[in-house]
């Protein structure tokens, strides 16, 4: 297993970590570049759901360490129902639905955050 911290600089890369796993035999966890540290940016929450549907897409989502948090219902940012203004979290569900919720917590509970399908 290996780690991609994924930038605004980098995104158009970020499935190529995939393929590198892929070959190697291994997983790769893709993480979104946090302003911690010496870093002073924040790669979107929105942009990596759409790299982990293209991963999905491609068949390439066994090979992202970590996808049983993303595609049902997990998420690293739990703050106690406190995120109800954002998205946190989605899952795939067994029909291939998506779905969307503010948070963990809340997917669990049945909260779900209607979303046209397009």
């Amino acid at each position: 297993m290996f780690i991609a911290v994924i930038t605004k600089e980098n995104e158009d890369r970020a499935l190529d970590h995939l393929l590198l796993a892929k070959e190697l035999g291994t997983t790769c966890k893709l993480n979104a570049v946090l302003p911690l540290g010496i870093s002073t940016e924040s790669y979107p929450k929105y942009k990596m759901i759409d790299i982990w549907l293209k991963a999905k897409e491609l068949g390439l989502s066994k090979y992202l360490e970590g996808d049983v948090q993303f595609y049902n219902g997990g998420c690293s940012f739990n703050t106690d129902l406190m995120c109800r203004s954002t998205i946190r979290v989605f899952w795939i569900d067994v029909n291939d639905n998506i779905h969307y919720s503010s948070c963990d917590n809340c997917s669990t509970l049945g909260d779900s955050i209607p979303m046209e399908n397009s």
